[in-house]
Formats: structure tokens, C-alpha cells, sequence
């Protein structure tokens, strides 16, 4: 038989190829010669006690010493001031955890896996009452303290107190789409669970960890990026030596999908819901893209379909980069009047100059409304994933993840704190129009969803073409987004 030279050619390349791919293959495997896995750190980070290994202080974890302590004296003097009938006694159910047990939640519900006690930064409590007896259990006991609102409003009014608000915050308000309850307001699902858990806030955590900085450093870790439970949990691992480098680990994950068209980069079993989303489409900042799921996760989001319509509607809206809004100076007058129709002059020459400066614009269009006094429309104009716009709803949002953005507007440009009121946004809505959005059934239901309540839940679909187009927006991006084996529902 006679080969020719394109056949040659077309042979090489093949055997080239299949090398290529053995040797990506081999590159990450945990057999492989030249593996880089990590060892378990042995360092100042860690401490053990009774054979198992701590983040920090056995007892104490990263927080101040004597913090907790005092936070748990000064909790039940204060319930026992305002509410005495009650006969209120706290006991130290717990402040840190095993770095095992705080990287892997094992299946318990009333766990989550990166948990802030493993670095000491949560406390549990024991909350014995003589009205209800000594608390043996939080399946048993919480649903019965949940219920008295009068306790609830104690817990709730101590937290609002110079010392602790927007420092700690309660798992009563887990659930409630707030990161703190007013008076008058019950806990419910989740908040019913973590009913006797306290934790820092997220956005505080860095300021536990300054001090091991360089330390951090070494493991490939950012101190100023600890701002979730997630980010605590590759901690975790990291010091406990689990997982394959994880730049190394992308790295040859890229090779692999480059390395031949027939390799699968679609896997198989079930959806787990804190797996993190495959980005396979627009040029999304990952650790953005993370941070939206991590707000999601928080707020008790589980449903796949749902978290990528919110995914895809944050990333029709901000392209995931938190932004302020642009100025309107290169924007043509018409399309100024048709969004602000009579705040904006009628004359083309008077509306030119004010386009022009851009404070004297944004105070005109948006000031004395909604909050704002009115020469506030610049302080508070469009910030975030989804442009957050107005005083008022600056307030509103961050009452509802415990920040001050009125005080700090520009924090809504943060991340962490724009993908957090993203979602809370969102969520609001959601939970007000369609409270079943857990359990929607395919994606095309929770791309209208979705959209509905980003643009506004009373304009109907078929009816509203803005809406409409929200819809098509939102579909258009699920594409980008995906998790495996996506036939099922998480």
C-alpha cells in the first residue's frame, strides 16, 4: 500500500496529539513522578490539639482572646435586663473547630463546609431558659426559642447596640433575605436552624488574618480575599494538604481541553450545589463570577436553573464588574430625553451643558427623589452589579447585608458587597412574587423570573416590551454558564 505525504503528515500529527494528551493526563494524576501534591502545612497558622489540627488557638481560633467570652456575657445580661421572666443562661456551645470538621460539613445540614469556626470567627451558644428548660439540642430547642418574639426582639436589640452592629450578626436572620431582623420580624427556615449561632462579617475577616499575611502568602492565599465561607475552606485544605496545586491544576486543565478536540470537558454525575459554575462563554472575572455564587449559597439559593438566570441577568447588567454609572456627556440628547423624559431641559443647548458635568447632571435627574436631598443625585447614582440608584435604596440594601453604603456609597463597588446586594436585590423579589423559586422546573421558567424581578415584577411579559427584552437578554447568557450533567435539577 502506498501512504502518501498528507497521510503521512496527518499520522504525526495523531501520534503527536495522543502524546500530548498522556502527558496532560499524567500530569494530573496523583501518581505521577513529578506531582506537586501538597504536604500538610506545619507552621504558625496551625496549632494541634488531642491529635487534631486547629487554624490558630484550639479554643479561640483567630478571634481577639477574651472576645467571645465577653460577647456571651454582655448577650445574657442584657436578655436577663429586658426580658427577666425569662431566665436566661448562656453556656459556650462552641467557638472553633477542627480544620477537618470546619473544611467538610459531612452532610450536616446545620453545617456548611468552609464554616467561620474553623477560624474561631462564629460562636454557638447554649441557650438554657427556665421558661423552657435546659437546651439539650438545636433541632429540639430552636424552633420552640424561635417562636418567642419577645426573645427574639432581645437578641435583636442587643446586636443593634454600638458595640456589635454590622460587627456580628445573628443566624436567626439567615433566610430572611437580611443580614439582620428589626424588631417585630421572626426567623424562619434556616434562621430557625442556626438560632443560636453568631458570626463576624464577611467583609471583616481579612482583619483576622493581617497578622499571618506573608504566611498566607506562602500557600498562594490572599489575606484581603478571605471574604467567604468558601475562601476559608481552600484555607482549610490547603493546610491540610488536600488537592493538587490549584494554579498548576488550571494550568493543566487548560492543556487537556486544548489538546484535542474529542477530550470531554463535561463530566458526568450529579450537580452538587456548591460546585462552582463552568464559565464557558463572555469575559467574566472569575473570582467575581464566585462571588456571586457565594452570596447565592449564603442566601439559601440551591436551585440550578435559578442561579444561572441570576448569573445570566448580573452579567447582562454590569458584564460582572462593578461599576459606577457612566456619565450621559457622549450620550445624544434624545436618548437622554427619551430615559428621563421632562428632568432633563428641552433645549438642546442647555441640556449640552448640563451633560457636561456630570454632578450637575446626576444631581438634576436624580436629586430630591427617593431619598435623596437634591443636590445627593451624584453621591448616589448607579453603583454595583446592577446599579444600585437612589439614597433610599442604598439604605434598604444595606440594611439587608448589615453594610452602610449610605455613609460609603462607593463600597457598592466592592465585590464582595456588590454581588452580595445583587442577589439580595433579586432575591427580594423573588421571594415577595414567586416564593417557590427553589423549586422552579426548567431554565426558561427562571430566566422570566428572574428578569421580572430585575425589571420591575408589573410589567408583563407578552405585554411589556422592556420586559421582554430583559427575558431575551437573560437567555441569550445562559450559555455562558453552565454545571454539569445540567439535566438535572440541583
Amino acid at each position: 500500500m502506498i501512504i502518501t505525504e498528507d497521510q503521512i503528515r496527518a499520522l504525526i500529527y495523531e501520534k503527536l496529539k495522543e502524546a500530548r494528551q498522556k502527558s496532560v493526563v499524567a500530569d494530573l494524576s496523583p501518581d505521577s513522578s513529578d506531582s506537586s501534591d501538597e504536604s500538610s502545612y506545619e507552621g504558625p497558622l496551625v496549632s494541634v490539639a488531642n491529635g487534631k489540627k486547629y487554624l490558630g488557638d484550639p479554643s479561640i481560633g483567630m478571634s481577639p482572646p477574651g472576645y467571645w467570652k465577653e460577647f456571651r456575657s454582655k448577650l445574657n445580661a442584657h436578655i436577663n435586663k429586658v426580658y427577666p421572666e425569662l431566665g436566661f443562661k448562656i453556656d459556650n456551645l462552641g467557638v472553633s473547630r477542627d480544620l477537618g470538621a470546619a473544611a467538610d460539613a459531612g452532610g450536616n445540614t446545620a453545617r456548611v463546609s468552609g464554616s467561620k469556626h474553623g477560624a474561631g470567627l462564629a460562636q454557638d451558644i447554649y441557650m438554657h431558659t427556665k421558661k423552657y428548660g435546659k437546651y439539650t439540642s438545636y433541632k429540639k430547642d430552636n424552633p420552640k426559642l424561635a417562636k418567642d418574639q419577645k426573645l427574639v426582639d432581645a437578641i435583636i436589640s442587643f446586636l443593634e447596640t454600638s458595640s456589635y452592629s454590622g460587627k456580628v450578626f445573628w443566624g436567626g436572620a439567615f433566610s430572611s433575605n437580611k443580614r439582620s431582623l428589626k424588631k417585630g420580624q421572626a426567623p424562619k427556615d434556616r434562621g430557625i436552624l442556626e438560632f443560636h449561632h453568631f458570626e463576624f462579617a464577611d467583609e471583616d475577616m481579612p482583619n483576622y488574618f493581617t497578622k499571618y499575611k506573608d504566611e498566607l502568602e506562602k500557600l498562594g492565599i490572599n489575606s484581603g480575599q478571605i471574604t467567604s465561607t468558601k475562601a476559608l475552606g481552600n484555607l482549610y485544605n490547603k493546610l491540610l494538604g488536600k488537592g493538587i496545586n490549584e494554579e498548576r491544576q488550571k494550568s493543566v486543565t487548560a492543556n487537556l481541553s486544548q489538546s484535542s478536540s474529542d477530550a470531554s470537558s463535561d463530566g458526568s454525575g450529579a450537580i452538587h450545589v456548591s460546585d462552582p459554575v463552568k464559565i464557558v462563554g463572555g469575559s467574566y472575572p472569575e473570582k467575581n463570577v464566585r462571588a456571586v455564587e457565594s452570596a447565592m449559597e449564603k442566601e439559601g439559593i440551591t436551585n440550578k436553573f435559578l442561579k444561572v438566570a441570576i448569573l445570566s441577568v448580573i452579567a447582562k447588567e454590569s458584564n460582572m464588574k462593578p461599576k459606577n454609572e457612566k456619565p450621559y456627556s457622549n450620550t445624544s440628547n434624545s436618548r437622554i430625553r427619551k430615559i428621563f423624559g421632562n428632568r432633563v431641559p428641552k433645549d438642546d443647548a442647555s441640556l449640552n451643558a448640563l451633560k457636561a458635568d456630570p454632578k450637575a447632571f446626576f444631581d438634576k435627574i436624580y436629586g430630591g427623589r427617593y431619598g435623596n436631598a437634591p443636590d445627593e443625585g451624584y453621591k448616589y447614582r448607579g453603583r454595583g452589579f446592577n446599579q444600585i440608584t437612589f439614597k433610599g435604596t442604598y439604605k434598604k440594601m444595606g440594611e439587608l447585608i448589615g453594610v452602610d453604603l449610605v455613609s460609603n456609597p462607593d463600597k457598592l463597588n466592592d465585590v464582595s458587597v456588590a454581588a452580595r446586594v445583587a442577589v439580595a436585590f433579586l432575591l427580594k423579589r423573588l421571594k415577595r412574587h414567586a416564593s417557590n423559586y427553589n423549586d422552579v422546573t426548567s431554565q426558561d421558567k427562571a430566566n422570566i423570573m428572574t428578569a421580572r424581578a430585575n425589571a420591575g415584577w408589573g410589567k408583563v411579559p407578552g405585554v411589556s416590551s422592556s420586559v421582554d427584552r430583559a427575558i431575551s437578554n437573560t437567555k441569550e447568557r445562559n450559555a455562558h454558564f453552565s454545571y454539569e450533567s445540567s439535566s438535572k435539577i440541583a
